[in-house]
């Protein structure tokens, strides 16, 4: 299966990835192996990585976006924006909090804490 990307033949290469990206999705739970499913997945991936141009390489993209390996990959990219946007976020606050404290304003950090909307108006005030 890994192999087919390398064949010839009259189809051509990103159809053959596709296809074989297709075949590997339908047949997936039949086999006991889900291990060895994800590598089959992830060796025809790099393979068309290697031999394909961006254009093509976008359909490629959106045919492994149905595979276990694509929302494998979709997950860990939500799960990194969600850790950068915390961190972010985190960020922002402690930013204003500092700013609110250098100019006395000990009620208004209590205050942004406690209201969502005024904490904005604060972000914005500061250019935060």
């Amino acid at each position: 299966m890994a192999l087919i990307p390398l064949m010839g033949g009259e189809m051509e290469r990103k159809d053959r990835i596709l296809e074989s990206l297709d075949i590997l999705r339908r047949v997936r739970d039949d086999f006991d192996d889900q291990d060895c499913m994800d590598k089959l997945e992830a060796v025809i991936y790099t393979m068309a990585d290697k031999f394909l141009d961006r254009m093509d390489m976008e359909d490629v993209r959106k045919g492994v976006a149905m595979t276990r390996l694509g929302q494998m990959l979709i997950e860990e990219g939500w799960e990194k924006g969600r850790e950068e946007g915390r961190e972010e976020g985190r960020d922002r606050i402690n930013s204003l909090t500092l700013k609110l404290s250098e100019l006395g304003r000990i009620d208004d950090i209590t205050r942004a804490a406690k209201d969502r909307p005024y904490q904005e108006e604060l972000l914005r005030e500061f250019g935060i």
